[in-house]
């Protein structure tokens, strides 16, 4: 949903935007964090072989082995960003 259309729904059931916020998160391999991004492809990547976008035998590769760096201080990865919404009730 585009940002207008989720305003134009709000509006239309009497909410108001009060807070927007973005978080950032840079997750290095020593942290908790970091395994997130390998639990979100090991979820995504057999929908992408689903869709003919990613080959079954990258799909079986990416699955056996850790995603690399993990455990390892110096190495992050970038997670995507969370958006933060708080509509009050007009």
């Amino acid at each position: 949903m585009s940002s207008a259309a989720c305003r134009g729904s709000s509006a239309r059931n009497g909410l108001r935007l009060a807070h927007l916020t973005v978080h950032a998160r840079v997750a290095r391999g020593s942290d908790s964090m970091f395994a997130w991004p390998d639990t979100w492809w090991r979820t995504f990547a057999p929908k992408l072989v689903g869709m003919g976008l990613l080959a079954k035998g990258d799909c079986e590769e990416l699955n056996r082995r850790p995603l690399a760096g993990a455990h390892k201080p110096e190495r992050f990865v970038q997670c995507p960003p969370v958006c933060e919404l708080i509509a009050r009730k007009q």
